[in-house]
């Protein structure tokens, strides 16, 4: 793959349809990305759920919940 290429949708002027491998490496981005805007809305869901709790909880307690979360996410 070439350092100067460009992710995004490019058209055959034939038959405006895709190219294909720009698209499969569109698709996998939007994934990726799908992917960790998911994991975000998890974390800071789960700070919140924490806050309102009012437990009385060490902050390591959430912090090491936040980073096994992210990491369960991320590693499939």
């Amino acid at each position: 793959m070439s350092k100067n290429m460009t992710i995004g949708r490019v058209y055959s002027t034939a038959n405006n349809q895709p190219f294909g491998i720009t698209e499969v490496l569109l698709e996998k981005a939007e994934k990726e990305r799908d992917r960790y805007k998911q994991t975000l809305s998890e974390v800071f869901y789960s700070i919140s759920e924490w806050n309102e709790s009012m437990v009385k909880e060490p902050a390591d307690d959430l912090v090491a919940a936040i980073n096994h979360k992210i990491s369960s996410v991320l590693n499939g």
